[in-house]
């Protein structure tokens, strides 16, 4: 209000207009993360073509990768009959690849989807990848750390039985991962709603990250998943 120059009022109200809209994302991620953390959300089960509603949706993911120069790879079968959360679904593919594309300098993300490989599997995978710094060290909130240490702990014990291998489901991590220096808290906040979304659907969730190699996410989604009854 105290400039002279309306060209100086315009740049401060754009700049306002975009921390605000920051703000508001943010707020919008800690109601939601509140709300599965108290398990106040619930399943919307449908049958859709998860091949046809990934490649579409990628579609309004693939400006953000080519503002920053990145490439964006999507590969996958067209068609993936499955019984899900569509909603939820998007939720955890549009969480990770922008993370993904917001970590990485130089390089890309690729997004891609498979179906069983044998016709009595019941399960149908998910991953994103980047080219990213890794998620080691300084840039690991508790979060991916947990992750990390779960998944490495399910390598290790490959070969004992199946009861005696950790959930990679359900990883001991905190509620809500405070930031560290040098890291977003807004990454923290999304890889939470994640996990959260993950264990409602009950899907299992790896992660493997080296430093300076870039981060992948492998997920796993029952082909058919149950709504709970109604409580």
């Amino acid at each position: 209000a105290r400039t002279d120059s309306g060209q100086t009022r315009a740049d401060f109200f754009r700049i306002l207009g975009r921390a605000i809209d920051s703000t508001q994302s943010l707020l919008n991620d800690l109601i939601e993360l509140t709300r599965l953390e108290a398990g106040q959300d619930h399943l919307d089960i449908s049958a859709f073509d998860a091949g046809e509603l990934l490649r579409a949706f990628s579609e309004s993911l693939r400006a953000e990768a080519t503002a920053r120069n990145l490439f964006f790879k999507v590969e996958g079968p067209e068609s993936l009959p499955v019984r899900c959360d569509r909603t939820k679904l998007q939720r955890i593919v549009q969480n990770l690849v922008l993370n993904a594309i917001r970590a990485t300098e130089s390089g890309g993300v690729r997004l891609a989807w498979s179906a069983p490989s044998q016709p009595a599997e019941a399960r149908w995978t998910l991953s994103v990848e980047d080219t990213g710094p890794g998620l080691r060290g300084p840039h690991a909130t508790p979060l991916t750390r947990a992750l990390r240490e779960a998944t490495d702990q399910a390598h290790e014990t490959e070969g004992a039985p199946a009861a005696a291998q950790p959930s990679l489901a359900h990883p001991a991590v905190p509620a809500a991962p405070a930031a560290e220096e040098g890291t977003l808290p807004r990454e923290g906040i999304g890889l939470s709603i994640v996990k959260r979304l993950c264990e409602l659907m009950g899907a299992s969730i790896e992660l493997e990250t080296e430093p300076n190699q870039g981060t992948l996410f492998r997920l796993s989604f029952p082909l058919e998943i149950s709504a709970p009854p109604p409580h």
